[in-house]
């Protein structure tokens, strides 16, 4: 403090911001964040139809690799009605179709899928050969879509 009473590096008489000023930075934040929020909604369903395409590829591969690993047909079976909301990767033991521990995933809230064939299955023989040509396609609900394809080799690709 200096002798007259004021904290040093302080003028008198000029202080830090004004009421009215804070109120209205406030006001300006509260306006850019309300034109924001339409556009995060759009960016979450973006997101979700990526990060759920993205999982169809990686449990597809799996399905393959663990048919060659195991030499065991393994399958993606999506189930329900179209357009379906959740699949199972699903083993051939027995003759039996059995869906493994924790092998069901739901779809993210909005997203769907349809499958071509239209019975739903990716199936792979124990040589990690796909029976059929299969397309996915994955729709949010901004009608955006995504396409997972599998060919006869096991090949898959999204886009």
């Amino acid at each position: 403090m200096t002798s007259q009473g004021t904290p040093r590096g302080f003028i008198a008489g000029e202080g830090g911001y004004s009421l009215v000023m804070m109120v209205l930075s406030l006001q300006v934040m509260i306006v850019v964040g309300l034109l924001a929020v339409p556009k995060l909604g759009t960016y979450m369903q973006q997101y979700r139809l990526i990060g759920s395409s993205g999982q169809l590829e990686f449990e597809i591969n799996r399905a393959r690799m663990q048919a060659v690993g195991q030499n065991k047909d393994v399958r993606i079976k999506f189930q329900g009605t179209t357009p379906y909301t959740q699949y199972a990767r699903q083993t051939l033991v027995g003759g039996t179709w059995t869906t493994e521990a924790g092998g069901t995933i739901n779809l993210p809230i909005g997203v769907t899928a349809t499958a071509s064939p239209s019975d739903g299955n990716i199936q792979f023989d124990h040589r990690g050969m796909a029976t059929s040509n299969s397309t996915i396609t994955m729709t949010n609900n901004v009608q955006k879509t995504k396409t997972v394809t599998t060919n006869v080799i096991g090949r898959v690709t999204v886009g």
